[in-house]
């Protein structure tokens, strides 16, 4: 019922009358099918207009009535919310879709339309994202870090995010946290955390932390490798070479990794070939026995059979070459001659070795030595029958012995062989037991994530 809560004047029988009535109609909050006549802020009004009863209530500005519930024969339900009946416990009794509510899907399980004014500054995930994050950039001392790009950062203030909304470079040089840029070494990119709070870039031949940062405010997102010397028009295996105006300490653009590119192994001293889908060992090999393999500057190995190098790769997570990987890997390096002297090298170590035309000995995938300097044992190996058994490969006989013969497919040439060396050349004239200052070995490894090659 509904009588007026404002009390006029009058006798004491007519005030009681009153008095009475306007008890009555706060008691029955309001109630009927017209709004009350006189309102104020936050009063309530139980409309009975409809089929069932609707709890209203006067807003703070007493200029229009807010919905609060609705009454029907299972009891109250209040606004914006499924039946009081519904036996879903996350949807029974809470409020949906409106301010600080929950958001209900609709019967197609989508959500319902949002007003999303206030969603600025989002960050869009790009394709180049999702394969990878960083690339070369505009010159031989720069990183991209690709648009699209969130990295969480577990720091000392707790968890920081990294976002890139588009393409940034930075700069190698004036990022590096000490000295300047040393030629065919091994570098890290990290995320760091400044004074300032934010989340910086550093550079550092370190892997766990540059320079004046604590490991746990840092985390490593990637590396690369730089040129061990300056390649020109003038020494380069061609003038259009890929290689061509690298100069020493700057960044090889394709051994740049990160966590989503990279090779399965250690990616220090690799560059990837997009034609195979494959990392390789910029250097011939330098390290054995759980060694890096790819060393600017190491001493060669050689002199081993064909067993020990496959088991120094495995140690290290890699492998030998495959025949026709050979062939797209040394592809641009200096073909049909040997290196400079046409003898073993001293000292023999590896990377920055010239060819008998006074041209370094790189190939199109800055991969140095792939042909002229010395046989690159391969993968392939072969059964050429015979009878008899002999020890494996020069072992004792500890591990089993080897009925008839077993050869391995060699590559590149090596000093002595003048015009037959060359990214095709190949020697099947080896058995695996073969030992030899001639014969050394190069590892390959497959990508973390492996990308789809149309041919």
């Amino acid at each position: 019922m509904q009588k007026s809560i404002s009390i006029a004047d009058g006798t004491g029988a007519e005030l009681l009358e009153q008095l009475n009535g306007a008890f009555e109609t706060l008691a029955t909050n309001f109630t009927g099918g017209t709004e009350p006549q006189l309102t104020y802020a936050g009063m309530d009004w139980m409309d009975t207009s409809g089929t069932n009863t609707v709890w209203k209530r006067r807003s703070a500005d007493n200029t229009s009535w807010i919905t609060m519930g609705t009454y029907d024969e299972d009891g109250f339900h209040p606004s914006n919310t499924v039946s009081s009946d519904d036996s879903t416990v996350t949807k029974k009794g809470n409020v949906f879709n409106g301010a600080n509510q929950l958001v209900l899907l609709n019967s197609e399980g989508k959500l319902p339309t949002l007003n999303g004014s206030l969603l600025t500054n989002l960050t869009i995930p790009t394709k180049a994202a999702t394969t990878h994050y960083l690339e070369a950039g505009s010159d031989h001392s720069k990183i991209s870090i690709k648009g699209g790009t969130s990295i969480e950062v577990s720091t000392s203030e707790g968890t920081k995010l990294f976002q890139n909304v588009s393409d940034t470079e930075y700069s190698f040089t004036q990022l590096l946290d000490a000295g300047t840029p040393l030629p065919g070494k091994d570098y890290s990119m990290f995320l760091v955390l400044e004074d300032s709070g934010d989340l910086g870039v550093k550079f550092s031949l370190n892997t766990t932390a540059p320079e004046g940062y604590s490991i746990s405010d840092v985390l490593r997102i990637g590396g690369f490798h730089t040129m061990c010397l300056s390649i020109t028009s003038s020494n380069a295996p061609s003038s259009t070479h890929p290689a061509v105006g690298y100069n020493s300490g700057e960044i090889i653009p394709n051994s740049i990794w990160d966590n989503l590119h990279r090779p399965k192994c250690s990616p220090n001293g690799m560059a990837y070939c997009d034609l195979l889908d494959l990392w390789c060992d910029i250097y011939p090999q330098s390290g054995k026995d759980g060694a890096d393999t790819s060393v600017y500057g190491g001493t060669a190995v050689h002199s081993r059979v064909w067993e020990d190098h496959a088991n120094d790769m495995r140690l290290v997570g890699k492998r030998l070459i495959w025949d026709h990987e050979y062939s797209v890997l040394a592809d641009g390096s200096p073909e049909k001659v040997a290196v400079k002297g046409a003898a073993q090298p001293n000292p023999d170590t590896t990377g920055g070795h010239m060819a008998t035309n006074n041209l370094y000995m790189i190939s199109k995938y800055f991969l140095w030595e792939m042909a002229g300097l010395r046989w690159c044992w391969l993968n392939n190996v072969s059964a050429n029958g015979g009878s008899g058994w002999t020890n494996v490969q020069g072992l004792s006989g500890a591990k089993g012995q080897l009925y008839g013969a077993s050869y391995a497919l060699l590559a590149g040439g090596y000093w002595a062989d003048s015009s037959y060396c060359g990214s095709r050349s190949r020697s099947g004239f080896n058995s695996r037991g073969t030992v030899a200052a001639a014969h050394g070995g190069r590892g390959v490894c497959e990508p973390l994530n492996a990308r789809v090659i149309v041919a």
